[in-house]
């Protein structure tokens, strides 16, 4: 009896001796390196482009630390509903680029040679440089092909 007695005092010793509990996981930043992602939509209005062919956006997900730690990707909706790169080959708009800053909150400059004629959904894919670097090709893909890449890690 003490010897089945011993080996089962031994037994639970080693069982709760070899497990480890581990605390919750922090939070992650702004630009987290740990493949997250944030997006923002908007409407680019054709009356917007009246006066010119640059028109800035306030656009608040891009932050200082965007700036330095991250990279921000814009996508153009065609009339096809296709979320096209920006600046896109196959985008009708001859030249559409764009910039962006921190500065008040952030801002998305979008420049063409050709002012629009209809409004357009424009989408803004921030994360860290990191997460970017591990997906091949990525400055290529269009925004449902970005997605796949992003939510399959």
């Amino acid at each position: 009896m003490k010897k089945v007695l011993f080996s089962m005092v031994a037994i639970a010793t080693l069982a709760f001796t070899s497990c480890t509990k581990e605390g919750p996981a922090g939070p992650a930043g702004p630009v987290g390196d740990d493949g997250s992602f944030t997006t923002y939509t908007f409407t680019s209005a054709a009356t917007d482009w009246a006066a010119s062919t640059y028109v800035e956006y306030p656009v608040s997900i891009i932050t200082q630390d965007v700036m330095d730690k991250g990279i921000a990707l814009v996508y153009v909706q065609d009339e096809f509903g296709y979320w096209n790169p920006c600046p896109s080959s196959w985008h009708p708009i001859t030249g559409y680029t764009y910039v962006y800053t921190a500065a008040s909150g952030g801002i998305v400059g979008l420049d063409v040679t050709t002012a629009p004629t209809m409004d357009y959904q424009v989408r803004v894919v921030t994360m860290h440089e990191k997460t970017a670097s591990s997906i091949p090709n990525i400055e290529t893909l269009r925004y449902d092909q970005l997605m796949t890449e992003l939510t399959s890690k």
